[in-house]
């Protein structure tokens, strides 16, 4: 723990009983024998299943960044530090961010970004989970979550759990048949 930041490790069941069992998730045979699905598909596919999950009943709405967004990723991740107090700490910007998640074929990262939906449906991106995909020798693949952060106007309204519930369904199937 750095500070107010945890790092956290947990398998599928683990993250399954964080947040819950509503979490659309159903592993089949076939899914865990293409692994040529690639992190882009998984995540889109990982969103939209949360996204329409009728027992989900949200005011907010997951979607994957664009490069359109590098601004707000960057007001994201100072608004982070400032929370962390470590305003001075930041040193990529959205150019950095460009180079490595859209430039190039295979994106170093991705970012999940959540908005808010007011009742006139005019949305306010309120929080981000940054995320990357690995490989451990005695697991096989896996998801890591870099940073979560919800605006804290928009705390306790259920936003961050939606992004944890969408990176749970959407963590690749380990390599177990």
């Amino acid at each position: 723990m750095h500070g107010e930041v945890l790092t956290l490790s947990m398998d599928e069941a683990a993250m399954t009983t964080f947040v819950g069992d509503d979490v659309p998730h159903e592993e089949t045979k076939d899914e865990v024998e293409s692994p040529t699905e690639s992190a882009r598909e998984i995540i889109t596919n990982s969103l939209e299943k949360m996204n329409n999950n009728k027992d989900v009943v949200s005011d907010f709405r997951l979607r994957l960044a664009k490069e359109d967004d590098l601004q707000t990723i960057e007001d994201l991740v100072q608004g982070l530090a400032d929370y962390v107090n470590e305003s001075d700490a930041v040193e990529m910007r959205a150019q950095d961010y460009r180079k490595d998640g859209f430039l190039i074929e295979d994106p170093l990262w991705y970012c999940l970004l959540v908005d808010r939906i007011d009742a006139d449906g005019d949305s306010q991106t309120c929080g981000f989970a940054f995320v990357y995909f690995g490989y451990m020798l005695g697991t096989g693949r896996l998801m890591y979550l870099e940073d979560l952060y919800v605006k804290s106007e928009y705390r306790g309204g259920g936003g961050g759990k939606l992004m944890m519930k969408a990176l749970a369904a959407g963590s690749p199937p380990s390599n177990e048949v």
